[in-house]
């Protein structure tokens, strides 16, 4: 089977390479920004426009801007193919929900690719080099196309045949991303079912009662963030010191992301090679975090609570966790089980009575009927992979009908459009 993976590695540039290659991100955001307009005045106009006639005119577009004869070409290429590429995602998507819809098949809005919209500064701050023959990796340095040997942290080794090179800053830090494909027979996965639950008190909770913690900033890093919010509101707009204070501030961000990140990648892995079934929610987050604070007819009560809890699940990043088990599950052979995460949370895994009264506190889950008494966050993933792994769909106690379980066919269906929009933002 061919398996497709990226290796990430941070990149050390000289001043001269940073400087050609934050260049080169300005120019292709510029050429996708050029093109995006134009696609959209053909297809108001009802008129065709294709990729390469739009690849044609790169050239006359240099003689406009002289400084793009200084950038690669590749680069600027594939900003081109970016923009048709996003709108390949979105008709497919388009396509896919009305066959869904005309298949009773419920799917979230959320997961299929919107209209493309222009590039920000500040945003998708990156450029593909398409031709793994101008590329050149050895332990301690890359070379990249008019940039040269760049120094590189070679962590792991890189499996695989190499089939493009991405370059992207965050927060003024500079990263390589190779994308290879590997040929793997991959084995059917005999390991038990689990069930996963997801919180912001213990963020991954499995049916046999392990826990994955995911590091949150502590009360030293917190306020560092809030000093750092401040200075960057206290300086003036547009002036250099803003500049560095909001750059300050990213990379605060950014290392946090990337330490919560690792430890998802860590246990999801985890989790995907030791278990044959894996069942997860599908869970609504932006439901589930919307804001408390409410209107002025209708104020919110408790909104620093609610806050602080939108936060805490937030920093768990569910959607991504769920995208990584997603992956996971077909490299190490296993199925993975989207459900209806209702009531899993409310019922006795035990007996399957539900009654919302017998969570006393955040802690304890003690049934009524039964005289059960659970961790909480145990009782529901284990709700939750009985809801996976059951016949019928429903959970014992239950009405037929109230839960739905989405098995791996249909749940691939589902989420088609959603995967294709990832592929034309990476």
């Amino acid at each position: 089977m061919l398996l497709r993976k990226a290796y990430r590695y941070r990149i050390y540039p000289d001043a001269a390479q940073e400087k050609l290659f934050g260049r080169t991100i300005g120019c292709c955001r510029l050429v996708y920004n050029l093109c995006l307009e134009q696609k959209n005045e053909y297809l108001r106009r009802r008129k065709s426009l294709s990729k390469f006639d739009q690849i044609k005119e790169l050239t006359a577009l240099k003689e406009e801007f002289d400084f793009l004869y200084e950038m690669p070409h590749h680069p600027l290429q594939q900003a081109v193919y970016d923009v048709h590429a996003a709108f390949d995602n979105y008709f497919a998507g388009l396509k896919r929900r009305r066959e869904l819809a005309m298949r009773g098949i419920k799917a979230n809005p959320e997961d299929f690719p919107k209209w493309p919209t222009f590039h920000k500064r500040g945003r998708k701050e990156s450029f593909r080099y398409p031709d793994p023959k101008q590329i050149k990796i050895e332990p301690e340095r890359i070379f990249l196309p008019k940039a040269g040997w760049v120094r590189i942290a070679m962590h792991r080794p890189i499996a695989g045949k190499i089939k493009n090179v991405t370059v992207s800053a965050i927060a003024g830090e500079w990263f390589v991303s190779a994308q290879t494909d590997l040929e793997s027979e991959i084995p059917v996965n005999r390991g038990p079912a689990a069930g996963i639950d997801l919180g912001s008190a213990q963020p991954i909770v499995l049916s046999d009662g392990t826990v994955f913690g995911i590091p949150r900033a502590a009360p030293t890093e917190r306020r560092k963030l809030e000093d750092a919010h401040r200075t960057v509101h206290r300086r003036k707009k547009g002036s250099k010191n803003r500049e560095k204070a909001k750059l300050r501030l990213a990379r605060l961000q950014a290392k946090a992301a990337r330490r919560r990140r690792d430890a998802a990648h860590k246990a999801t892995t985890t989790i995907a090679k030791n278990h044959g079934v894996v069942v997860i929610e599908d869970l609504k987050v932006k439901q589930l975090t919307k804001r408390g604070r409410g209107t002025a007819e209708d104020p919110g009560t408790l909104v620093k609570k609610r806050a602080n809890e939108n936060r805490a699940l937030l920093e768990i990043a569910p959607r991504t966790i769920r995208t990584m088990l997603e992956y996971k599950c077909r490299w190490y052979g296993s199925t993975l089980v989207v459900v209806d995460p209702a009531h899993t949370s409310e019922t006795c895994s035990a007996c399957g009575v539900v009654d919302p009264e017998s969570r006393i506190t955040r802690a304890r889950y003690v049934c009524g009927a039964c005289g059960g008494d659970f961790d909480p966050d145990v009782n529901a993933a284990r709700n939750i992979l009985i809801k996976g792994t059951s016949a019928t769909g429903g959970l014992p106690g239950m009405a037929c009908g109230s839960s739905q379980t989405i098995g791996r066919k249909q749940e691939e269906d589902a989420r088609e459009g959603g995967s294709s929009a990832l592929q034309g933002r990476e």
